[in-house]
């Protein structure tokens, strides 16, 4: 099974949350005869978690699988819903840094590292959004529900 995981900085600017990363060029849409009219030009950057067991299973469960934020970024929720709708996508949650911080202090072993994140001075004002996907060609294997 190759599962592979995604994640994307937010950052809450006078009460919206706004992506930290700026959009870079889809590289699908360089190839117009390739891509369908809807694909967007630019996309989110993310960052890519791994898929293993042990790593994406803690992650998931120290966010309490919260789903996706109702107040998630418009550019990130329109990524999501074109790119995303067709995969087997799981674990759809978020987390403050200042939660990853509590996290890494009660386990050393918690992937997500708050070193990552010490550029934003506020830690409950900047937040990490994050799926995996299943690549896997038999997606009957559920094991990762």
């Amino acid at each position: 099974m190759k599962i592979r995981g995604y994640l994307y900085i937010e950052i809450q600017i006078n009460g919206f949350w706004s992506l930290v990363e700026t959009l870079i060029r889809n590289p699908a849409f360089r190839h117009r005869k390739y891509h369908n009219d809807n694909e967007p030009e630019y996309i989110p950057q993310s960052r890519y978690l791994p898929g293993d067991a042990p790593i994406r299973e803690g992650i998931i469960q120290a966010s309490g699988k919260r789903g996706l934020p109702v107040d998630i970024s418009t550019e990130l929720l329109e990524y999501f819903n074109y790119r995303w709708k067709k995969e087997d996508v799981f674990g759809k949650s978020w987390m403050t840094v200042e939660e990853i911080i509590e996290c890494n202090e009660a386990d050393s072993n918690f992937y997500l590292n708050q070193e990552w994140f010490s550029q934003y001075s506020e830690p409950d004002k900047v937040r990490v959004i994050f799926w995996f996907v299943n690549f896997s060609k038999n997606k009957s294997d559920n094991s990762h529900e």
